[in-house]
């Protein structure tokens, strides 16, 4: 039998492959970062989406319980209607306000701007205000002091409307 000797060598990375694996742990970092921001936005935005649905519920239970819609964002009747509030007409007391996904914090709606549901839903999303707040806009018949319907929008990460259901349409819930 031969036998070969094979050249002592040191056991161990060489800088090369240390090089090589370190830019790869940083992709493979860099790739979790953005998918955990990503996946992060889309749970904010679906709570906005919520916060939306509240607001709408409560402007439909004033409707219902006193046959028009609410005259505008801070009407104490209409905050009344949210979540451990006091509908009581002698005694309203604002319940408890959706959480801004962005701020932790409770925000009552604020002024929203819609005066025509489709014509905004048929726009593209545009600046409305800070990221997660959520805009009541009661809406008059024409030449009419009277409240015939409501439109509520949220804001997204930017302050732009939430996207809607197609591409470059708005998001606006409403009673129509």
């Amino acid at each position: 039998m031969v036998e070969i000797k094979v050249k002592d060598r040191k056991r161990g990375f060489t800088i090369l492959e240390l090089f090589i694996i370190t830019i790869i742990v940083a992709i493979l970092a860099f790739l979790g970062w953005r998918s955990y921001k990503f996946s992060r936005d889309v749970e904010r935005e679906t709570r906005v989406r919520l916060n939306m649905r509240v607001a709408q519920i409560a402007a439909k239970s004033y409707y219902d319980d006193l046959g028009s819609f609410p005259p505008s964002n801070d009407d104490p009747a209409y905050l009344s209607y949210f979540p451990g509030g006091s509908c009581d007409q002698k005694e309203a007391r604002a319940g408890n306000f959706p959480i801004n996904p962005f701020t932790n914090r409770p925000e009552a709606p604020r002024r929203g701007h819609v005066t025509e549901v489709e014509q905004t839903r048929g726009q593209a999303p545009k600046q409305i205000g800070e990221p997660g707040q959520i805009f009541y806009s009661p809406i008059a018949a024409d030449g009419s002091d009277q409240i015939t319907s409501f439109a509520v929008e949220g804001a997204d990460r930017d302050g732009k409307s939430l996207v809607g259901p197609k591409p470059n349409t708005t998001l606006v819930l409403s009673d129509r």
